[in-house]
């Protein structure tokens, strides 16, 4: 979250347009003749509890009438950006391991999907509150359950590689990669917590369906964060693999170079 881009968002003339057809539907909103003014009032004046909850309630029911929401997604960003820096610190405390960038647009989708659903009467009074209260639960259960996917993932990382193998259905050279059955081999990794749905649509686009990934990605940043990404999806899967194939072997008492990768594939997918 860009908050200057956003802020410059605001300040455009398509925004101000929109901001003065809110003033018409909204009397709350008649002090404040830019948008930026009312940012500034919620950001310095906690005190006007009454005329927060009012605009906030007018906003918000304009948000989840459908309105231009698009626009009004940008505002809220701005306005809830103090709350949303709490959120994340709080959130990078307990997930030292997590991407930060991971974290914050989490927290926005959120923050977004809260505004668009919370019911009316729960914002009556003291809505940015409650807003924000319903956004840090939400990110203390995601925090949670993506530490437990990292630590599985650790778990698996710890094998030993004896040589490179290539991962089955995805990674086989030797034919065009079924898209319907790579997707059901990545939902099994999925399922079996190896990796994230984030993590199965980047494979999936990036490496059965052969985009770029950096044209995907746009930046150079981004670029080698979800090559990192993808790089550790991949290895998660495969020594998911040979963990299981080891497990096999001793239980049929064989080598585990006498079972190949695909028959544990076979496995996973029946």
């Amino acid at each position: 979250m860009e908050l200057k881009r956003l802020r410059e968002e605001l300040s455009s003339p398509s925004f101000r347009g929109f901001y003065r057809e809110l003033r018409r539907r909204h009397e709350v909103l008649l002090p404040f003749p830019h948008p930026l003014d009312l940012i500034a009032f919620f950001h310095t004046d906690a005190s006007a509890y009454e005329a927060r909850d009012a605009i906030l309630g007018a906003l918000v029911g304009q948000y989840q009438a459908h309105r231009s929401g698009h626009r009004l997604g940008a505002f809220f960003l701005v306005l809830f950006h103090p709350g949303i820096v709490r959120v994340y610190a709080t959130a990078r405390r307990k997930g030292l391991g997590l991407d930060p960038d991971d974290i914050l647009n989490q927290i926005c989708v959120y923050l977004l999907d809260t505004i668009q659903t919370i019911p009316p009467e729960e914002i009556s009074t003291k809505a940015a509150s409650r807003i924000l209260g319903r956004v840090k639960n939400r990110m203390r259960a995601w925090v949670t359950e993506r530490v437990r996917e990292i630590s599985k993932s650790r778990d698996y990382a710890g094998l030993e590689e004896k040589a490179y193998e290539p991962l089955p259905v995805i990674e086989d050279e030797k034919a065009p990669v079924d898209m319907e059955e790579a997707a059901r081999f990545l939902k099994s990794f999925v399922r079996a917590g190896v990796i994230t749905e984030t993590d199965m649509l980047l494979v999936l686009g990036t490496t059965v369906m052969n985009r770029s990934l950096k044209d995907t990605a746009g930046d150079a940043r981004t670029y080698q964060r979800l090559k990192k990404r993808r790089q550790r999806a991949v290895a998660a899967m495969r020594q998911y693999l040979q963990a299981r194939r080891r497990v096999r072997a001793r239980r049929e008492g064989v080598r585990e170079e006498d079972i190949q990768l695909y028959e544990i594939v076979r496995e996973l997918l029946e």
